[in-house]
């Protein structure tokens, strides 16, 4: 059985002079005390990871979270830089096709376990250069708290600050990046010019049919639409929104009304207003 689960952190010891504590991300395990094992430069092998392997001078399990133990000073860690979503998965999908591969060398066969759920830390903020949703393995000794943590990070301007992260399943990454963007989208401020963040109040969100082409009803639209508020807007009254809805409620779109007007006005065909409406329609 393994007792050391796909995304555990383990931190080793060779007894290197000065002293390096090398981080080891557990990816899958092989047999026994053998697992497939990520280094931070990217290297994958087995390892034995037992405190009686006798390459290791030291071995430290990380805490619940990633956090470093005891007897392991953070200065001295060699630890993983931020890596994607996709990214991890895909070493961890590398680990598990390695895992089957010396197995078949050693001849046994995958060990009956659990299955554990992999919990991973990721990027909850925005910082330019990086998404949210970004898997990070945190440098050992970073603040955290009921699986929130803050990390240093260096953005596309070279600028480094401390980010927001968090860690949950995997599996749940693509629901935590929505409920994030929901949450960016709904913020408001308690001072500054911009009190808000919202869509572009110019445009309307794209939406297609069932083959792929953009498609979207004039009524549909008029549904959507809302007035927005501008302290130096320079027209009064605000007629636009309630001129369109008029349209709505009494035909298909705006060049539909325009026909509709024409015949039931009797409007001679050479009138200039034909042509002024239907350049607005």
């Amino acid at each position: 059985m393994a007792l050391y689960p796909p995304g555990t952190l383990i931190f080793v010891n060779y007894g290197e002079r000065p002293q390096c504590i090398h981080s080891r991300l557990v990816l899958s395990h092989v047999h026994e005390d053998d697992y497939i094992v990520l280094t931070p430069d990217g290297d994958l092998y087995s390892e034995t990871m037992s405190p009686q392997n006798p390459d290791f001078t030291g071995f430290f399990p990380s805490l619940p979270g990633g956090g470093i133990p005891a007897g392991v000073r953070a200065a001295n860690v060699y630890s993983f830089a931020p890596m994607t979503a996709a990214e991890y998965a895909g070493h961890m999908e590398a680990g598990r096709q390695a895992a089957d591969a010396e197995r078949l060398v050693l001849g046994v066969a995958a060990a009956a376990s659990p299955v554990a759920v992999s919990e991973v830390w990721v990027l909850a903020e925005f910082i330019e250069g990086k998404k949210i949703g970004d898997v990070m393995v945190p440098p050992a000794g970073c603040p955290t708290l009921d699986k929130w943590g803050l990390m240093k990070l260096t953005d596309s301007n070279g600028l480094e600050r401390p980010c927001l992260i968090h860690q949950l399943p995997e599996s749940d990454i693509p629901s935590f990046c929505e409920e994030r963007i929901r949450l960016a989208r709904i913020s408001e401020a308690s001072a500054g010019s911009d009190l808000s963040a919202a869509d572009d109040v110019r445009t309307l969100e794209v939406r297609y049919g069932l083959n792929g082409e953009r498609l979207r009803s004039f009524r549909e639209s008029v549904n959507e639409l809302q007035e927005v508020e501008f302290s130096d807007y320079p027209l009064e009254p605000r007629t636009a929104l309630s001129y369109v809805k008029a349209i709505a409620s009494i035909a298909e779109s705006a060049t539909a009304q325009h026909h509709m007007w024409i015949n039931s006005s009797r409007i001679p065909e050479g009138d200039r207003s034909v042509y002024e409406d239907e350049v607005l329609a």
